[in-house]
């Protein structure tokens, strides 16, 4: 049109400025990408860190529980039990580093002359070392064992090493899997074979990864102290 009405040159360069300020240069392009780019960067950043932090504190929840479900139930048998009624085995080197034996008999009553009556019954606890599982069963004398363990009602006996791994790996023996990961388990207090005094201090380490294995493991420790209402 321009070229058709010469004389019309102002309207012509109207129109190209027109076109001018819709269009988009190069440059412009570029440095927008830039930014949706360094925007999309940031997001994934913060998308990242907080979900490996979500992780993080729902893994560290879970070990947590884990702890406090093992200590509640390990200190319910402590405390139904007395020196006499505990034998603890550690046979690892540090003694710490598993495996761990701990049979617990339980109190059943005191008779009227005043003697205790104990459960013909043993709970084993055992860990076998670093990472391992806390495992809970416990033996009654309808099962038979290869070991002999017979203890008199008014006499707790104190179970053999070899009993008390008999039925931690015993397969007719159902047992409970308190906690996973277990990196340290140990009974201050009592002397591996030997006696066993009062208070006692259990105390279990949960050492896990996070879910993608590439995050630094979560940590927690729980112990606690017992003392026995019943002393021999």
């Amino acid at each position: 049109m321009c070229a058709i009405f010469p004389n019309d040159r102002a309207g012509c360069s109207r129109g190209a400025a027109r076109k001018r300020g819709l269009a988009f240069t190069l440059a412009e392009i570029i440095i927008g990408s830039m930014l949706l780019l360094l925007l999309f960067g940031l997001f994934s950043s913060f998308l990242t860190t907080a979900m490996r932090s979500s992780v993080r504190g729902s893994i560290r929840a879970a070990i947590q529980q884990e702890a406090v479900t093992s200590l509640n139930r390990l200190c319910a048998d402590l405390r139904l039990s007395a020196a006499g009624g505990i034998s603890y085995y550690a046979t690892g080197s540090p003694p710490e580093g598993g495996p761990v034996y701990l049979g617990i008999m339980r109190l059943a009553d005191i008779d009227s002359q005043g003697r205790q009556e104990w459960e013909q019954a043993l709970v084993v606890y055992s860990w076998q070392g670093q990472g391992a599982p806390l495992f809970r069963k416990e033996w009654t004398p309808a099962i038979t064992l290869a070991a002999s363990f017979s203890p008199a009602l008014h006499i707790p006996a104190k179970a053999s090493q070899a009993t008390l791994e008999e039925i931690a790996g015993s397969t007719a023996i159902t047992g409970q899997v308190l906690s996973r990961d277990v990196s340290e388990f140990k009974v201050t207090g009592a002397m591996s074979g030997g006696t066993v005094s009062s208070p006692l201090e259990p105390l279990i380490t949960i050492t896990r990864k996070g879910a993608t294995g590439k995050s630094t493991p979560e940590n927690f420790t729980l112990s606690t102290t017992i003392s026995f209402k019943n002393e021999l």
